[in-house]
């Protein structure tokens, strides 16, 4: 039962916000039930619970978690997306983060009509869009990571131009997914067949279609039957052991 299930998801994750008022984190989502990462508040689970809570208001037309948007909302203000977790290494994952935001800002927007988070949602596009993840690091593990967060926020970003009817991030997302598309088909073993954090070869197809395919769908068959339907597993195998730094991982169905 689908409004069983989304009703039951969205209690979860409200369970697990952080409403001490005194706490610097107040507002945002607990990131692990247990383990390590019990005491770990970020962003990118934040702005998820505002998406699924304003899908939640427009399917049932039901304020039931509007006091839990809130309180997100004020936990995503004092820590947007683009600031948080910048390493030597990397920074996919304010990239990552800024990905959610548009999508965030889309859904919330929509389904409130309250404009008051397009201001933020521009700058996450900005953030994206000039802060293209190199795919070619000595790093061949970061190298994966970066093709599949690069494909995510290009969809992400697709469709926030659309939202925002702005051909300038649409353009700029079709010309994020062309990096990564080209880098998938040269080490397709590893792209399509290989997840890697938070991300998998799912995240790169939905990116993909959602971008550049949008634009090109005539080549959408010829491209699933050369490189998806060979490469991309069924499902992601569960952990013999628990280990909470085993992410569950976004796939795809086609």
């Amino acid at each position: 039962s689908y409004p069983v299930d989304l009703a039951n998801a969205c209690e979860f994750v409200a369970d697990w916000q952080l409403t001490d008022s005194d706490s610097v984190d107040y507002g945002g989502i607990i990131e692990a039930e247990t383990g390590e990462l019990r005491d770990v508040i970020q962003t990118d689970n934040t702005q998820e619970s505002v998406i699924i809570w304003s899908i939640f208001r427009d399917f049932f037309h039901a304020g039931r978690f509007d006091s839990n948007l809130t309180l997100s909302l004020i936990y995503i203000n004092n820590f947007p997306a683009y600031n948080e977790e910048i390493d030597e290494y990397s920074f996919y994952y304010p990239v990552w983060n800024s990905g959610l935001a548009m999508l965030m800002t889309k859904y919330y927007t929509q389904t409130y009509g309250d404009s008051s988070l397009l201001g933020y949602g521009d700058s996450c596009a900005q953030f994206v869009i000039d802060s293209l993840l190199p795919l070619d690091t000595a790093y061949p593990l970061y190298n994966l990571l970066h093709c599949l967060v690069n494909s995510f926020v290009a969809g992400c970003l697709a469709e926030y131009g659309q939202f925002r009817e702005d051909d300038y991030y649409i353009d700029r997302a079709e010309s994020i997914a062309v990096r990564s598309k080209d880098w998938a088909e040269m080490h397709a073993d590893t792209a399509y067949g290989m997840p890697i954090w938070a991300m998998s070869s799912g995240t790169l197809v939905w990116g993909l279609i959602k971008s550049y395919f949008s634009h090109h769908p005539d080549e959408l068959d010829d491209w699933i039957a050369e490189f998806v339907e060979p490469y991309v597993p069924d499902y992601a195998p569960p952990p013999d052991e628990f280990d909470s730094y085993i992410w569950d991982l976004s796939l795809i169905h086609i």
